[in-house]
């Protein structure tokens, strides 16, 4: 432990101290303004033959680090700490800097106190994190930079809170297991690709605050069966939401025209088009209207309240052998066009007896499927 009346810190102070498990210094680096360095490897390096400063590789003994005074964290600040698995941010901290934490794959916890005065995280702070399953947004955070969480894979859920006003692009594309998100009432546009390839995602509810939503925001939602838009929407940006082959069931609250698409016949991008309502059965304008969609374990059902018959949609497990239900609320059903769509993880699929009828391309793309058993007669 370094105590926070410690101002400057030399260079290779810990260096060779390979069974080092636990941090806490007041600062990252050479001092709080990063005078000489603001990287955390810059404990652990020495000085070249040139004079020069030379980084050493955090030990991977590292596993928690405590930050106690800093008011930011520079750039590249973890670089090589490939071991760490905590950070605790003080309340004093108000900006990450671009690539924080980049690419740190066993990194899960970051702790930011209710207090915190942080206020921006910039450009891929967090991108690659792939173990970061718990972080919480403090009420004083105004930006969230490009890519900044990109490829979090085991990120589940997020609340962005209402004093954030800026949501960059990219900001969680990738985070293939994200499935909960809450936008708060200070964001106007959901920005470019800001959700990509977010598969599990089930339903996003666009709040009223958002005004427009950009090209490709939720591209490749292939999950996604259920999309509120809030009263004040005025734009949704091209392919917005093309990919999300599950998507049937629109809440459309603004004033916005959508009607359902009437092309069965094809499913590829198409100009011009936001692909919002092109999956779906039903837009619904009433806020209290209920529900068609049916939830049964990884499978998304939906019933169709003028024919009366339910529709498998989403598969929305990770297995790669499957065996389908035989029946729904004791029903049969039918496979929905394009409810396998691109699922390359696919290897197995056993059809049960009570499938009635298998949609137009619904297995299309699904590049690894090698076995599967059709039912009797």
């Amino acid at each position: 432990v370094i105590a926070d009346s410690v101002t400057s810190i030399g260079l290779g102070v810990f260096k060779g101290c390979v069974s080092l498990n636990e941090l806490t210094v007041p600062f990252v680096g050479s001092d709080e303004n990063a005078t000489i360095s603001g990287r955390l490897g810059y404990l652990f390096g020495n000085y070249d033959r040139s004079g020069a400063i030379k980084y050493a590789t955090v030990p991977d003994s590292i596993k928690k680090v405590v930050i106690t005074k800093a008011d930011q964290i520079g750039e590249y600040a973890f670089e090589t700490a490939d071991g760490l698995e905590t950070v605790v941010l003080p309340n004093t901290v108000k900006v990450i800097k671009y690539h924080a934490f980049y690419g740190l794959t066993n990194l899960k916890m970051v702790c930011i106190g209710q207090d915190s005065q942080l206020e921006i995280i910039e450009d891929f702070v967090f991108a690659s994190c792939t173990s970061l399953n718990l972080i919480t947004l403090p009420h004083s955070l105004k930006t969230i930079g490009k890519g900044a969480f990109y490829d979090c894979d085991s990120l589940e859920s997020v609340i962005i809170p209402d004093s954030v006003t800026t949501l960059d692009e990219g900001a969680f594309q990738d985070c293939a297991n994200l499935s909960a998100v809450s936008i708060g009432s200070g964001i106007t546009e959901i920005s470019y690709q800001a959700f990509r390839d977010c598969i599990s995602l089930k339903q996003i509810t666009i709040p009223d605050n958002v005004t427009g939503i950009s090209y490709r925001s939720f591209y490749c939602c292939r999950n996604l069966v259920q999309v509120t838009i809030g009263n004040n929407m005025a734009s949704i940006g091209d392919e917005a939401f093309w990919g999300c082959f599950g998507l049937v069931e629109v809440y459309n609250l603004s004033e916005m025209t959508l009607e359902t698409h009437l092309r069965e016949y094809e499913y590829a991008v198409g100009a011009g088009e936001s692909f919002l309502t092109y999956y779906a059965k039903r837009i619904i304008t009433d806020a209290d209207k209920q529900s068609g969609l049916v939830f049964d374990g990884d499978y998304v059902f939906y019933l169709d309240e003028f024919t009366n018959e339910y529709y498998l949609v989403a598969y929305t497990g990770k297995d790669s052998e499957i065996v389908l239900p035989s029946h729904v609320n004791g029903n049969a059903y039918s496979i929905n066009k394009l409810a396998f769509c691109n699922r390359s993880d696919l290897k197995k699929v056993t059809i049960s007896n009570g499938v009635m009828s298998i949609g137009m391309y619904a297995f299309s793309g699904c590049t690894a499927l090698t076995d599967i058993t059709l039912p009797n007669g």
